[in-house]
């Protein structure tokens, strides 16, 4: 009795132990890119140069400007912004000017069927679709 009730547990925690490894890994396609506005100080953004992305401290690239509607089926953006194959999670966003300085900084969290962005500088806003993800970030 003891050894079916043991085998019946460790049966039970492996696919517990399975069943979330699955959940947790699941993948999302994640586009980034800026949307910096034309204003009376576009020079100094001109000066700046292209955005830095940093995802969790790490360089990932520069952001393209793209002048697009947010939504996770433009193809604009599909085609022309950022691609990074993310696992569903916690992430800590910067975009960056060429003198380093940080523009845009906030945390983008996702799972399947939910999305958040929450900013601390700058600006960001975010839209999906199934695992697609498509991320704006500007100042």
């Amino acid at each position: 009795m003891k050894k079916s009730i043991f085998k019946f547990v460790i049966v039970v925690g492996s696919l517990l132990i399975l069943t979330n490894c699955k959940k947790s890994c699941e993948k999302f396609d994640t586009y980034f890119y800026s949307d910096l506005e034309d204003t009376d100080d576009s020079l100094s953004i001109r000066l700046s140069g292209p955005l830095t992305f940093y995802l969790d401290g790490e360089n990932k690239g520069s952001l393209p400007n793209l002048k697009t509607r947010l939504a996770p089926n433009n193809d604009t953006i599909l085609k022309n912004a950022l691609y990074l194959s993310l696992e569903e999670g916690s992430y800590k966003l910067e975009a960056k000017d060429n003198a380093g300085n940080i523009k845009v900084s906030c945390r983008l969290k996702f799972k399947t069927n939910s999305i958040s962005v929450s900013g601390r500088m700058g600006g960001q806003a975010s839209s999906n679709a199934g695992k697609v993800i498509v991320t704006k970030l500007f100042y």
